[in-house]
């Protein structure tokens, strides 16, 4: 199982992290997540703003949290995986710019929805149809 699986997040809920998990389940929690997105933006456009900061928050803590566990374990003398390395690595340039373009069009898209939410005069019917139609 390869780190970019999706498999890796399904793998919290199953004791066998080898377990497939099915096509359709994967693509209705994504498409799940997206419609909740929009019903937020739709109903209170200033709480996706609250979110930016929430998620964020969340995300600066978590890297925290994994630094210090990091450092901990490496202060108790666990290094022997610190010998491996980065072997598996895949290092061909075209994966990784696909990559970096794929992360950077996300973050540029959740960020053009909350600037096209707060210019708009309606934005509770307008977000929706911009959303839409794009």
């Amino acid at each position: 199982m390869s780190w970019a699986s999706p498999n890796i997040f399904w793998s919290l809920f199953y004791e066998d992290p080898e377990t497939e998990v099915n096509w359709w389940i994967i693509k209705m929690v994504a498409v799940s997540v997206f419609f909740i997105i929009v019903a937020v933006t739709t109903v209170k456009p200033t709480a996706i703003l609250r979110s930016i900061v929430f998620f964020t928050a969340a995300k600066l803590i978590a890297c925290v949290i994994i630094i210090v566990a990091g450092i901990v374990s490496l202060a108790k003398g666990n290094t022997e995986n610190l010998a491996l390395g980065f072997n598996g690595t895949n290092t061909d340039p075209r994966d990784w710019s696909e990559a970096f373009n794929a992360i950077i069009f996300s973050y540029g898209g959740w960020e053009q929805i909350c600037t096209i939410a707060s210019e708009m005069r309606n934005p509770q019917r307008d977000v929706p149809i911009v959303i839409g139609s794009s």
